[in-house]
């Protein structure tokens, strides 16, 4: 699911790589926070994407979910994003089941690719948006 979202946002389709968050986090997370992400320096971080390398890979039980976190069965990935010019950034992603469903509950980017693109922080849970382009207002 993870590299479907990546492949989605290379190919411009924001609407389709929303879809693929779970319900939950779509009432925590608007599709402008995507658009937004996508618009950042052209789609920097998903021009040239080619696979993602999960290095680290859990699932679990929550019993303290609500409004901004998950509750019930869920899963995590972590690893690296690798791109075509050989470049790559670290990633993780969280998942929850709900409606007998996996949903992204949120996707993490970390690291600086040697062209100076630096966004860190989060989509979805508590965080709405990338730490740098939180929206205004």
């Amino acid at each position: 699911m993870a590299d479907t979202f990546m492949q989605t946002m290379k190919n411009h389709n924001v609407a389709q790589a929303y879809s693929l968050f779970s319900t939950r986090a779509q009432q925590a997370t608007p599709i402008s926070a995507l658009q937004g992400l996508q618009d950042y320096q052209s789609g920097a971080l998903f021009e040239n994407y080619q696979s993602l390398n999960v290095t680290h890979w859990r699932d679990g039980w929550s019993f303290f979910g609500g409004a901004a976190s998950p509750f019930g069965v869920t899963a995590d990935i972590a690893g690296d994003i690798l791109y075509t010019n050989g470049k790559k950034r670290s990633f993780s992603a969280d998942f929850e089941l709900g409606n007998f469903q996996w949903g992204l509950d949120s996707i993490h980017f970390g690291g600086t690719l040697s062209d100076g693109i630096s966004p860190t922080g989060a989509i979805g849970r508590a965080e709405p948006f990338l730490a740098e382009f939180r929206p205004h207002g």
